[in-house]
């Protein structure tokens, strides 16, 4: 690429081809998905490319003109009582946390902030109001071309459209969420069926746990044998493995450090047909 004062305003040269690249004024650059435009004029004539950037530059001018004029600066605004604000993607985020975030965990606003930064990079970060179904159906593209399943892509469209919902609602805005309504791929499409372990792989599995006796194999037999979540068994406390008991059995039950949302009382699984080990002064389950 090279770029000299002999090449006509808002050009420069690349394999001899001269290209158009012009800025685009901050005040409208979220209608574009770049801050930069740079397009080929397919000419390797100075003359064709002078005249070929004027024409741009003009049209450019005019178009970045209207657009401003469609959203005029309000004279001394800052004396108005409701000062009006535009609600960006960022300004629609914290609205949602801070209504909906109350005594959620973690995931809640990771997901969320994940959903919305890849909004932002398959459109553009601007105010939600210029968001149109066309947006939407270019987010949907974008995450399929992600690698994202369907059933997943149906996850971020409810996030989404969650805040976009509780965006207009709480700021008053009269617009139609775009992200309503859009037909998605169905997530049983992709779908791939899961191959249960059979019975003589998890006997072969206890077996080499029992073997290497450490705790990450006491971890991985307490899960081949139980049946419980990876997240259930690391957040166990030992007053939850009840050895001494008529019928040894794990409780499975809400903690501080890990939250069972999916549970309203605690779950006990019982180990009626299992055998209980010593392994350094701890316990490990494996079937019989």
């Amino acid at each position: 690429m090279r770029k000299t004062s002999n090449n006509p305003p808002y050009t420069f040269t690349k394999r001899g081809i001269y290209y158009f690249s012009r800025l685009v004024p901050y005040d409208i650059r979220y209608h574009y998905k770049q801050p930069r435009i740079v397009q080929s004029l397919r000419t390797r004539s100075r003359k064709d490319a002078a005249k070929h950037s004027k024409l741009l530059t003009y049209q450019l001018d005019n178009f970045w003109a209207e657009l401003r004029i469609n959203q005029p600066d309000i004279p001394c605004s800052n004396f108005l009582l409701n000062q009006p604000i535009e609600v960006t993607l960022r300004i629609a985020l914290d609205t949602y946390f801070s209504i909906k975030g109350k005594n959620r965990n973690e995931t809640f606003f990771r997901h969320s902030e994940r959903y919305i930064n890849y909004l932002i990079k398959a459109t553009a970060d601007k105010p939600i109001k210029y968001f149109t179904t066309i947006d939407a159906t270019t987010f949907c593209n974008w995450l399929k071309e992600k690698g994202l399943a369907n059933a997943s892509i149906k996850k971020a469209f409810a996030c989404i459209k969650a805040i976009f919902n509780l965006a207009i609602q709480e700021h008053g805005l009269a617009i139609e969420n775009p992200f309503s309504n859009l037909h998605l791929p169905s997530p049983t499409e992709d779908a791939k069926k899961r191959i249960p372990i059979s019975t003589m792989d998890l006997k072969l599995i206890q077996t080499e746990c029992m073997k290497i006796d450490d705790d990450l194999r006491w971890l991985v037999a307490l899960i081949s044998d139980i049946g419980m979540r990876l997240a259930e068994a690391t957040g166990l406390k030992i007053n939850d493995l009840v050895l001494d008991d008529e019928i040894p059995h794990i409780i499975i039950e809400p903690h501080n450090h890990r939250p069972l949302p999916t549970y309203q009382v605690f779950i006990q699984y019982s180990m009626e047909h299992t055998q209980v080990f010593s392994l350094s002064g701890f316990s490990s389950i494996v079937t019989k």
